[in-house]
């Protein structure tokens, strides 16, 4: 199973994530835990709303338990991806992997 979430909080090209309180978002890495679990490939990709970005954290002040959850679904083997793009009016594009910090 993949699931993408969109980024756009930034600061000097570090991108966090969320923006605010997600308790779907937790559900969400929860869901991909169980089907892990089960066996299933799972993947969370976070595509990066802006092209300067150079690296993701999930915003552990902001909310703790979306941070808690992520740090498990990593140790249970859920595949975490970032990627930067270009967004304009009419597409967006892939730009490049980033680096997911903890």
């Amino acid at each position: 199973m993949l699931l993408g979430r969109g980024v756009t909080l930034a600061k000097n090209g570090t991108t966090l994530f969320p923006d605010a309180p997600t308790r779907r978002g937790t559900r969400h890495i929860q869901e991909l835990m169980k089907l892990k679990q089960q066996g299933c490939r799972t993947k969370l990709i976070f595509i990066i709303q802006r092209p300067d970005a150079v690296e993701l954290k999930p915003h552990k002040r902001l909310d703790p338990e979306f941070y808690e959850a992520l740090q498990e679904a990593q140790s249970q083997g859920v595949e975490i991806e970032a990627y930067n793009c270009h967004a304009g009016t009419s597409q967006m594009s892939i730009h490049k992997k980033i680096s997911v910090k903890f």
